[in-house]
């Protein structure tokens, strides 16, 4: 299991018109990271019946733990609901990122047209995906981190 934070009222949290802003903090394990093709990682839970997420955009941070690297860079994505629902992020690229040894940083941004059914989009949860035929492989030692800043927002749908 990630750990997840969910932080409210430190990055100007607000409610308007059944809008909801936050920021969650994911930190995965070499574990999690190797598995995220077969195991999608929940980033920002399912917001609840009649409401939707909004993926806004992410900040990744690799903490190489000074043993190995990754490698296998396989691009990740961030979808609606599981490995199958829609993808609502721009391709995130792994090559030059996760496969290096030291420190790094990266972005993810919100993928235009993000177009998904009530069914595909209510009341589902952000998770993030190997998009890859195959897993990111190794870092034999197990000790690095991935840590994901991911910025949403919950919407009130109003639907009928």
């Amino acid at each position: 299991m990630p750990m997840t934070k969910s932080i409210w009222g430190q990055l100007a949290s607000r409610v308007k018109s059944g809008v909801f802003d936050s920021v969650d903090v994911i930190i995965l394990t070499s574990a999690q990271v190797k598995a995220l093709r077969a195991t999608p990682i929940i980033l920002v839970p399912a917001p609840g019946p009649g409401m939707v997420n909004q993926f806004l955009d992410a900040v990744f941070f690799l903490d190489y733990a000074g043993s190995n690297a990754f490698t296998g860079a396989a691009p990740l994505a961030i979808r609606l609901g599981d490995g199958a629902g829609p993808i609502v992020s721009e391709a995130i690229a792994m090559a030059g990122f996760i496969d290096q040894t030291g420190d790094m940083r990266t972005t993810a941004r919100a993928k235009i047209d993000a177009i998904a059914t009530k069914a595909q989009c209510e009341d589902k949860a952000l998770v993030l995906h190997n998009t890859s035929g195959a897993e990111i492989t190794g870092n034999a030692a197990g000790n690095n981190t991935l840590r994901i800043h991911v910025f949403s927002r919950s919407h009130v749908a109003g639907w009928s």
